[in-house]
This record gives C-alpha cells, structure tokens and sequence, in this order.
C-alpha cells in the first residue's frame, strides 16, 4: 500500500519494482499475489519467473481486492474504525423484531420459537449429514485416508479450441489501444449499469467443491 500511494500521481502503465521513490518492492513482496492475477500483475507467464516490474492498475486493483478479503476474514483491520460506524446501528430494533418475527417465520417456513428452532435445524443438518454418507462414495475427489476425509482438486479442463488464438488477438488489440480488461469493464459498468460485470468476471482463487 506504501508503494502504490507513493505512485498513486504517475501515469506509466508499468512500474518497476525498486521505483523511483523510497519505497521500493522485492519478489518476496509479490508471493501473495493469487495465481490468476500474477500474469496480469507482473506479465510473467511462470510463477518462478523473477519480475522486474508490475502493471500500476492491475495491482492497486490486486491489492485492493486482496485488503477486502482480509477485512471480511479478520486479518487486517482498520485502527479506529468503530468511531466511524458501528453496523448494530443498523440492525433492527428488539421491538421490531418482536413485533415481524411470527409473520416472517411463516414467510420463509421457519418456527420462530428457540426450541422448535433449534429441532428444525438440528433435523436439516441430519439429513445432510445422512444424504452425504450415501452419496459420497459416487465422490470420485473425496477419499478418506488415515480415517481422515480428503477432496482432491478436480482435473483441469482442457483448453477450448480456438482459445489462444482469441486470447492473444483480444490482448493485442487492448495493448494498441493502451487498455485493459479492468478499463472495458469499469466502462461497461458506468454507461449501462450493470454492478455485476466486474463481480462475474474478476479472477477468483480456484476453490475445490
């Protein structure tokens, strides 16, 4: 975060990693970087490519996404937050709660008392549990080894024909126009409203299901 707002004013696309500033930035600065981003990031292929310099949006862009799950999971933290907002301030009142909570029970098929709650849920966590005991052995990724459950990563799609060719002739065309995929879809969301696109198109961490 250092470096990005020491050269927040400069307008290059690309920044080296020593800078021009005081605050430079080494490889091992770099190793959180998710796979899907290191090539947009860096514009290394390989991951033990040692990079030289960093794209200046893709990484603010990186590093911001990368400070969003940190504060949802708890690992980071802003001093002095709490004086700005605090989100029970925006819950609804006791009262109002009281006063709705029978009507939306019966809304979204929920008992609302705290035992029939507490049975409803118990039954629907059983019968998970049950469905997954019958089913799990049709799991080709799931194993048990050591009386441990394991899932292994799944196998990687193969490659669509013609994907490269579409990859490379997109790239070229957003280099000659000194644009990348950020600025069309920034753009896309601005002129029709559509908040979405960039949540559905953002790299994302592979996550095993």
């Amino acid at each position: 975060m250092a470096f990005i707002l020491e050269n927040c004013h400069r307008q290059s696309k690309w920044l080296t990693l020593k800078g021009k500033g005081k605050i430079i930035l080494t490889e091992d600065d770099l190793d959180w970087i998710p796979e899907k981003w290191w090539k947009l990031v860096t514009g290394e292929v390989k991951r033990d490519a040692v990079p030289i310099r960093i794209n200046r949006r893709q990484f603010e862009a990186c590093v911001c996404l990368q400070m969003v799950r940190e504060l949802k999971s708890g690992d980071l933290c802003v001093i002095g937050s709490d004086a700005y907002s605090d989100h029970r301030n925006e819950l609804v009142p006791m009262k109002e709660c009281e006063r709705t909570r029978a009507d939306y029970g019966e809304k979204v098929g929920l008992p609302v008392e705290s035992a029939a709650f507490i049975k409803h849920i118990r039954t629907l966590l059983t019968e998970a549990a049950q469905q997954a005991d019958k089913t799990y052995q049709d799991n080709s990724y799931f194993k048990i080894v050591d009386g441990r459950p394991k899932l292994g990563r799944q196998e990687k799609k193969e490659t669509p024909p013609g994907f490269k060719q579409l990859d490379d002739s997109l790239r070229r065309k957003l280099d000659s126009m000194d644009l990348s995929l950020l600025d069309v879809l920034a753009d896309t969301m601005k002129w029709i409203g559509l908040d979405w696109v960039g949540q559905a198109f953002r790299p994302v961490e592979w996550s095993p299901r």
